[in-house]
């Protein structure tokens, strides 16, 4: 079959698969996606990405044997004045200049509203909850996320056939659709797992190396917490527990809003800002890290913890925090702890750091699970039959 993929997606990684790959637009983020379309290709599927960039003012399209790519533009600024009238269109347009047998579309927004508009057979992946971002976000950014609001509920409203990347979206979904859902998690690629002969190997080389926590989030806010982080941080320096805390992506670079304020209020030492990093590099970072700390408030998902449970390092994450105790598994595959109480936190850490039975416990059992359920070849099994149904649907029209 030909599947058009309509998301944000990073062209980086699937260069190789691109048989025209000079002057690409760099793209914007979807991890879960690319993810996706590499794994498909490898199989032989034919694939048309639909998806937009800011570099890009007219549209852009290259083919191949099987992985073809059109990008539109997305506006730097204004979108939300006319609800994202431009991107929508944008995409619809990829959409159909494809001619494939079905769209797979991500997120509720432009590019599900645009693939919807298409006409096409369509599959809608929910990877979020709309009214909790909305929530969490700052009162300056809440006309766009008003907007966004909008668009996901049209979405929610139009859309068919859906899927939720957790049971805990699917919850949150099923009261606002009478579309058909099905829960399919997000993949890490199969080759990117630490094969289990190297798992006593790489937890060797974390206890006998200095001590790493390594924490990696978008955006520095109420709803990653990592605020509640930095005290927890603080506690265990204040108890003699030698390590160091590494802060890595958006908002966390030198000189970036969480080192200002962390200096401001006392909680910068033993903190390292790294700031943001390929998806390599954060990988190699989080096999080195002797745990990972994800002390967001809530999550649809949550990629960092699979990605950290793959390459077998110990996670620590929120217990009432939306979909982080599904992913790890009620707490058999990582410390679940309340991750709004800094104190929680710190002796979760300091289990970790100072228990080498229970880190290696935790990485095996970690790493067990996300084999099992999210490997990426058996996340693209599930879409495989999803799309097999929804053709198969269309058909008895």
């Amino acid at each position: 079959m030909h599947i058009a993929m309509a998301g944000p997606v990073l062209t980086k990684p699937l260069m190789q698969s691109l048989e025209n790959a000079t002057g690409l637009p760099e793209g914007m983020g979807g991890t879960p996606v690319c993810s996706l379309v590499r794994d498909l290709v490898d199989r032989g599927q034919r694939v048309s990405i639909v998806t937009l960039d800011r570099g890009v003012t007219r549209p852009f399209v290259t083919n191949g044997r099987l992985l073809d790519l059109n990008c539109g533009p997305y506006r730097p600024r204004h979108r939300m004045r006319d609800l994202m009238r431009a991107e929508r269109f944008a995409v619809r347009d990829g959409v159909l200049r494809t001619r494939a047998d079905l769209v797979h579309a991500h997120w509720c927004g432009e590019y599900a509203l645009g693939a919807l508009a298409s006409g096409m057979p369509t599959l809608v992946t929910v990877h979020d909850w709309m009214p909790t971002v909305l929530r969490m976000t700052l009162i300056r950014h809440s006309p766009h996320w008003f907007g966004r609001t909008l668009l996901y509920f049209t979405t929610l409203a139009r859309a068919r056939c859906l899927t939720a990347n957790s049971p805990y979206t699917a919850e949150k979904v099923r009261r606002f659709t009478k579309a058909a859902l099905e829960v399919v998690p997000n993949g890490v690629p199969d080759a990117d797992f630490l094969a289990p002969v190297g798992l006593a190997g790489a937890q060797s080389m974390r206890i006998s190396g200095r001590q790493v926590a390594v924490s990696v989030n978008r955006g520095f806010g109420r709803l990653k917490n990592v605020v509640s982080l930095l005290k927890a941080n603080r506690e265990l320096r204040r108890r003699g527990v030698r390590h160091e805390l590494h802060l890595i992506g958006d908002g966390y670079e030198p000189g970036g809003p969480c080192e200002s304020w962390a200096g401001t209020a006392g909680l910068s030492d033993g903190v390292r800002f790294v700031g943001p990093l390929d998806h390599t590099e954060v990988m190699r970072r989080i096999a080195s890290a002797t745990m990972l700390v994800h002390p967001s408030r809530e999550e649809s998902f949550g990629m960092t913890l699979i990605e950290a449970m793959s390459q077998g390092t110990p996670v620590i994450g929120g217990a009432r925090s939306g979909a982080v105790p599904w992913v790890l598994a009620g707490g058999r595959a990582g410390l679940l702890v309340d991750v709004r109480e800094p104190r929680a936190i710190a002796e979760a850490m300091e289990a970790v750091l100072t228990h080498e039975a229970l880190g290696r416990r935790l990485g095996h059992a970690g790493h067990a699970h996300a084999w099992s359920h999210f490997r990426q070849s058996r996340v693209t099994d599930l879409y495989l039959d999803a799309y097999r149904r929804l053709l198969a649907e269309v058909g008895r029209r």
